[in-house]
């Protein structure tokens, strides 16, 4: 019996031999023959000799908390092995280990497929600095780093290739060159459904797979800012604001120019971006396909195309977004009728709103000692966590009756806490550990975050319960100068993907610190009162599941005040924590500092 791995190595197998050099995560063999098929079998032009090419996916390291993890990734590196192997135009080689981009590896590539590959992956790891080829940087990182920055630019402007594709560009954020290298900056996708495709200019090589027509496509389409600008690429494909929904959230451009594909040159060197690859669909649909082994013909310097940034561009037909106040004149002076409240919700039902819960068990309602929070299995613990499910489920419901369409809630509590058969229906939960990442699951498609069940940094005076991260070493964190909690490093790590925090629910303590961080629209909800660490006022049940309730209604309504918190990069970061000699002994204050060149590695110092 062949296994679907098997079946989908016999697929590849079927076109060429394999040139993987590693293991790859396989996909459904029913997927893999939908690749295989739509796949071109011929390439635009008869490569000028055998080409190898470097099909790049995110480390182990970060792969875990990569958010394209067995999604888009594996489902491109299929693709691109298919393309390669079926049409004979290059030989690929797929690769996640770092030592590929010393000097002496990458010269054997005449291009580099970005697939997906994100997060600080030009930053060498200890395991990287214990292979025998990075011995000369003697143990060094910033060395190394700087070795492996200046070959992968020294490759492309000595005529190497890049092609990236979607979030790749959101990788190596410490590095500004990186950026400059492909031609913009990540910030944000504001749509994630069907939008229209201009094609800028149907006689360019790298849009034959449309066949100079506008079309429609559906995907997460990404926008982006500096360093791009149309006087330094040329683009090929943009968003059509006429036939684009432009009333979703998050649009930060009032130019109507949004770019989806363009290319550029880099010294003697060729690159290519497209925001298209994030839908698994895409990778076996054959126009897409085809307009990708073109990208890589071209990046390789086997098909010729212009690089030169045009001066002459579509003019946008749409108007973009309207500022409310000029939508609303233009609504009066057309006698525009407002829609009934039906109308309005039929509309609100319609779009996808997708909201993530992380929780905490001190700030639950009722909550009031550390013996309910560090014996989970215990009278006192076992009776907390049916508190917490009481306070999850009011607000699943509010989420619910605010027409939210998705609702993921993660156990965030360290021995875990949740009671599945108290799990209010409409959600779906995450608890067990190990699992990856910090905030699993999370990503750009949010709308907004809540912390539920939270509590106050340590050192509040009034804060039930505070600490941060771990209530009996007392750790102190200070990131940029600013002592920060837990509301902090889980709201910035929600800001790296661009996802703001709606909602706070603890103590009173935890609710000021969340406006102090947040602001004032985030909205909070105390559900009871601090009198010392494990002393407080506690407020009624039936009052908390209600404002609970009430609350997760409101913080819909202000997503669109909300701004993502978000710490500057590289982040200078403090520690002040106890260590303890014996087990009866008294503390002693260890204190250390350090940079963070990751958000998403926040947690780790």
């Amino acid at each position: 019996m062949i296994s679907r791995n098997h079946i989908y190595l016999y697929l590849l197998a079927a076109v060429a031999p394999s040139s993987t050099l590693l293991s790859v995560e396989q996909i459904p063999s029913e997927q893999a023959k939908k690749i295989t098929e739509a796949a071109p079998a011929k390439a635009q032009v008869v490569p000028q000799k055998p080409r190898r090419v470097l099909i790049w996916i995110t480390p182990p390291h970060l792969m875990e908390k990569d958010p394209h993890k067995g999604y888009c990734i594996p489902y491109g590196t299929a693709a691109f092995e298919t393309l390669g192997r079926k049409s004979g135009a290059f030989e690929p080689v797929v690769s996640d280990d770092l030592i590929v981009y010393l000097p002496e590896n990458i010269r054997q590539y005449d291009a580099i497929v970005m697939n997906n590959s994100s997060g600080s992956w030009i930053t060498p790891t200890d395991a990287d600095m214990a292979k025998e080829a990075f011995n000369k940087y003697v143990a060094d990182k910033a060395a190394a780093e700087q070795a492996l920055r200046k070959s992968l630019l020294d490759y492309v402007a000595n005529g190497g290739g890049v092609m990236a594709f979607h979030y790749a560009i959101g990788a190596n954020q410490h590095w500004p060159e990186f950026q400059q290298l492909l031609g913009a900056t990540f910030t944000g996708h504001p749509w994630n459904e069907e939008v229209g495709i201009t094609v800028e200019e149907p006689e360019h090589p790298l849009v034959a797979a449309f066949g100079g027509k506008e079309f429609r496509l559906a995907d997460e389409i990404f926008q982006y800012g500096d360093p791009y600008d149309r006087g330094k690429v040329r683009v090929l494909l943009s968003l059509d604001p006429e036939r684009t929904n432009m009333g979703v959230k998050w649009i930060n451009r009032d130019d109507n120019n949004f770019a989806l594909a363009w290319v550029k040159s880099y010294g003697k060197g060729r690159i290519f971006y497209t925001s298209f690859g994030h839908r698994t669909e895409l990778y076996w649909n054959p126009e897409l396909l085809k307009f990708y082994l073109d990208a890589i013909q071209f990046v390789t310097g086997d098909l010729d195309a212009p690089t030169a940034p045009r001066s002459d561009h579509p003019i946008r037909r749409g108007p973009g977004p309207t500022p409310p106040k000029v939508r609303a004149a233009k609504i009066r002076a057309g006698d525009v009728p407002a829609p009934s409240e039906e109308a309005t919700q039929r509309i609100q039902a319609a779009t996808p709103l997708r909201i993530y819960i992380v929780t905490d068990l001190e700030g639950a309602s009722g909550v009031y000692q550390f013996a309910q929070t560090r014996e989970p299995n215990g009278l006192l613990g076992e009776k907390a966590k049916e508190y917490l499910m009481g306070d999850i489920a009011a607000v699943v419901r509010g989420l619910r009756a605010a027409n939210v369409t998705e609702i993921v809630v993660l156990d965030g509590h360290g021995s875990q806490a949740f009671v599945p058969h108290l799990m209010e229906p409409g959600a779906k939960y995450i608890t067990g550990k190990p699992r990856p990442g910090p905030l699993t699951c999370l990503d750009e498609s949010f709308a907004g975050l809540i912390q539920l069940g939270a509590h106050s940094m340590m050192g509040t005076p009034d804060g039930l319960l505070a600490h941060t991260q771990s209530s009996k070493t007392e750790n102190r964190y200070w990131y940029n100068g600013v002592e920060s909690g837990e509301l902090a490093q889980c709201a910035a790590i929600a800001g790296h993907y661009g996802v703001p925090t709606i909602m706070v629910t603890g103590d009173e303590a935890t609710c000021r610190e969340a406006a102090k961080f947040f602001g004032p629209n985030c909205v909070t909800v105390a559900v009871k009162r601090g009198i010392t660490r494990e002393a407080a006022m506690l407020y009624p049940f039936d009052e908390t599941r209600q404002a609970l309730y009430d609350g997760a209604r409101r913080a819909v309504a202000v997503i669109p005040q909300c701004k993502p918190y978000k710490l500057s990069l590289p982040i200078q970061a403090k520690k002040e924590y106890l260590v303890f000699d014996s087990p009866s002994g008294p503390g002693r204050q260890i204190s250390k500092e350090g940079t963070i060149e990751d958000v998403l590695k926040l947690l780790d110092f």
